[in-house]
């Protein structure tokens, strides 16, 4: 899955930066071992979701750290969105992925959950 997502990214001008974070239960290693093949950046977060734990950010940092050449850890989804938009710059690209719940919690910073209401689709035009 992770190959193909990579392969349904276009290609940025700028810095790219990863804000990937898992629940329990998947395999990090797998993914994030994918995504370093184009992500050199990463800031690992946690996705918050009642009755299913995540890995810790800290935790994805000290075992996946290897694989990239920044890593950063930032429990609160909204807090490493705002430190990857910082690592990118204006000219920069910013990717969240890893948990659906992750993507889902912060898609409201480019897609309103109003819009997303309306237009019927989690990625309104």
């Amino acid at each position: 899955k992770a190959r193909g997502f990579l392969r349904s990214l276009p290609r940025g001008g700028g810095p790219e930066v990863l804000v990937g974070g898992v629940l329990r239960g998947k395999h990090p290693a797998a993914l994030f071992r994918a995504l370093a093949t184009r992500f050199r950046r990463v800031v690992f977060t946690e996705p918050r979701v009642t009755g299913k734990p995540a890995y810790p950010a800290g935790t994805l940092r000290a075992a996946l750290s290897g694989l990239f050449d920044e890593t950063h850890a930032e429990p609160d989804a909204e807090r490493a969105v705002d430190l990857a938009l910082r690592l990118a710059d204006r000219d920069g690209t910013v990717v969240v992925t890893g948990s659906a719940y992750l993507v889902g919690a912060v898609r409201g910073r480019w897609y309103p959950d109003r819009a997303v209401l309306a237009a019927g689709t989690s990625h309104p035009g």
